[in-house]
């Protein structure tokens, strides 16, 4: 057996994929088995995204991988616990958290303006052992669409409770704080979660960086806003697999849409794995005119709660002619882009295919 088949078929023993003619393929393929996280050097472990690409050339699975600092070491793939039996929530620099996934509901317009971003406080809380709450300011800046800032209504802190789950004890310390602008109030929430075994933590710090913002084994957060609360995790998009999609519509204007996320399983009508993505930048061409997005409060996604029919919308500062907004929905309305003006009317709607 040649070399390169050997490495194809143990390739395709950890990876799950198919092969096909000679060649490795991802059709069929999840990658959802990442290695387990390592011990880079005494004091770094290196963690592994939950999810991960296939590469078609290869047909391996590929992941992403973030180095954590441990403060008190690392050894046998984890950060060492704190001696004090003190728990601690870790913030990074710039982590910044963002409504995702168009998980506020169908249309793709009401999750462009139910968008919200909250930027956080870098350091570490520590939270003392048997002390039920903790005063915290974990929160900079909150802004709701369509980019301003709102202003805290009152100061807040982190509320621990406990409870078993199937052998283990849940600790869980929620912060909650609400935010007004002009007439809107809003509501943020941060949750550490920590799992204890025979007394032990599995580990004593909660590190918000994107694995842990992404996987939320260990943490939960969401933005709302009256009855609707949509889940934030990183806005670090990039951390997440890059798609893009290009459409040539009936009235001449090419649009290309280029998308951040991850593969997930629907279970309704029936299952399947569908690509629940951020839309992160649109470009359209429209007759000698381009303009490309980039601002995450302008441009918005959506994914009909059954995995099918995506949504997209962008839209420009500077018009294109007199569009200053573009949006589909395939899931209500088909494959057909809707353009609006500066007043929100609008002004033309064309049908689309994508480009071969």
């Amino acid at each position: 057996m040649s070399g390169r088949l050997t490495t194809i078929l143990l390739a395709c023993a950890f990876a799950a994929c198919s092969y096909q003619g000679g060649e490795p393929s991802c059709e069929g393929v999840i990658c959802d088995s990442p290695p387990a996280d390592t011990c880079k050097d005494p004091d770094t472990l290196l963690v592994y995204a939950p999810t991960g690409t296939c590469d078609p050339a290869t047909g391996e699975c590929n992941y992403n991988t973030t180095e954590r600092s441990c403060t008190y070491g690392c050894e046998a793939g984890k950060c060492k616990p704190s001696p004090t039996g003190d728990l601690e929530l870790v913030i990074p620099d710039n982590t910044r958290l963002c409504t995702l996934w168009g998980w506020g509901g169908d249309s793709v317009v009401y999750n462009w303006e139910g968008k919200g971003r909250v930027t956080l406080n870098p350091g570490t809380i520590v939270f003392p052992k048997d002390q039920v709450e903790v005063q915290a300011d974990p929160i900079a800046l909150v802004e709701a669409w369509p980019g301003v800032s709102a202003d805290p209504v009152a100061p807040s802190s982190f509320v621990r409770t406990a409870e078993e789950q199937g052998g283990v004890e849940l600790h869980t310390y929620e912060f909650v704080q609400d935010f007004t602008c002009q007439d809107r109030t809003f509501q943020v929430a941060l949750v550490a979660l920590y799992r204890f075994e025979g007394g032990v933590p599995n580990s004593s710090s909660v590190v918000l960086d994107d694995p842990t913002l992404y996987d939320w084994t260990n943490y939960r957060g969401h933005f709302g806003e009256n009855w609707s609360t949509i889940q934030l995790i990183s806005c670090h998009f990039e951390y997440l697999e890059a798609r893009e999609r290009t459409i040539l519509v009936d009235n001449g204007d090419r649009i290309s849409f280029r998308m951040h996320g991850r593969e997930e399983e629907f279970t309704w009508p029936q299952p399947s794995m569908v690509f629940n993505f951020e839309l992160t930048g649109a470009r359209i061409e429209r007759g000698a005119e381009e303009r490309v997005v980039e601002d995450f409060f302008d441009l918005s996604s959506s994914m009909n709660h059954h995995g099918c029919c995506p949504g997209y919308l962008a839209h420009f500062d500077q018009p294109v002619g007199d569009v200053r907004l573009i949006w589909i929905d395939e899931f209500s309305y088909g494959w057909v882009v809707h353009y609006q003006d500066g007043s929100g009317q609008e002004i033309e709607s064309s049908p689309y295919v994508d480009a071969p």
